[in-house]
């Protein structure tokens, strides 16, 4: 068989006057301000109600499992008085709906920052824009194992909606600063 394969080249963008910045967050997984050459405000935007309707289902998925969590550690500290390592039933199961509910809610994390690219895409193509801002998320890591472990539940959805943003942006002719 043949494979095929294409380049997309990114369209121009012919003399463009305006400017966009992107605050990307865990509640609302963007908001977008457009300005003009001299700071005046020309638009906002936010999630549409479906992407605010699937990232409150994401939380909801993510605050499952950290409740589970909970519970399997009580079960732990319940069982630590026994010398086996045999895990009771109720622990198990909860074990598993956890990888359950992580897998889950990973899906569900890169349909959602597909969505809000694409989304962000279509909405600033309306407008002239030159450049397109988006917030630094070194900060996200963290140097010490409690930040890490706070942030863990929303690292990779922040990175991932930054990379699925600037990709569909320079799709359609936007650069993005960081």
């Amino acid at each position: 068989g043949f494979k095929f394969s294409y380049q997309e080249t990114p369209k121009q963008n012919n003399n463009p006057k305006m400017s966009a910045a992107t605050d990307i967050g865990r509640i609302k997984v963007y908001h977008t301000t457009v300005v003009d050459k001299k700071g005046n405000l020309q638009a906002n935007y936010t999630p549409s109600g479906r992407l605010r309707k699937l990232n409150l289902k994401s939380e909801k998925l993510l605050n499952n499992k950290r409740q589970n969590w909970l519970k399997i550690t009580q079960y732990r500290l319940l069982n630590s008085d026994n010398s086996s390592l045999i895990l009771n039933d109720k622990e198990a199961k909860l074990l598993e709906h956890n990888k359950h509910l992580a897998g889950k809610a990973h899906n569900l994390l890169i349909v959602i920052s597909n969505l809000a690219g694409s989304e962000l895409a279509n909405k600033l193509a309306k407008h002239n824009i030159k450049t397109h801002y988006t917030e630094q998320l070194n900060w996200i890591s963290g140097t010490t194992k409690s930040v890490v472990k706070k942030n863990r539940g929303s690292k990779w959805g922040h990175s991932q909606t930054s990379k699925a943003i600037e990709h569909s942006l320079l799709r359609t002719g936007i650069p993005t600063i960081k």
